[in-house]
């Protein structure tokens, strides 16, 4: 109903106004470098793109690219 899309949005409104909601950690692993895109590039493949914004297959790629560039 309209009385519970308004209560949503208020209650969302609401949280995003807080201190709390801002506060969050974004990252929570404890992983850190080599461990970090390891599991990046064996975990969910949804997780590459929203962390790095590109694909699985484009960062092996860029990966290639700069080891033949001597990096």
């Amino acid at each position: 109903s309209s009385t519970s899309v308004v209560r949503l949005v208020a209650v969302l409104c609401w949280l995003y106004g807080s201190n709390w909601y801002w506060l969050q950690s974004y990252h929570t692993l404890k992983l850190t470098g080599q461990q970090w895109v390891e599991e990046l590039i064996c975990g969910h493949p949804k997780q590459i793109y929203d962390e790095l914004g590109v694909h699985l297959h484009i960062f092996v790629m860029l990966l290639l690219e700069l080891r033949g560039l001597g990096y």
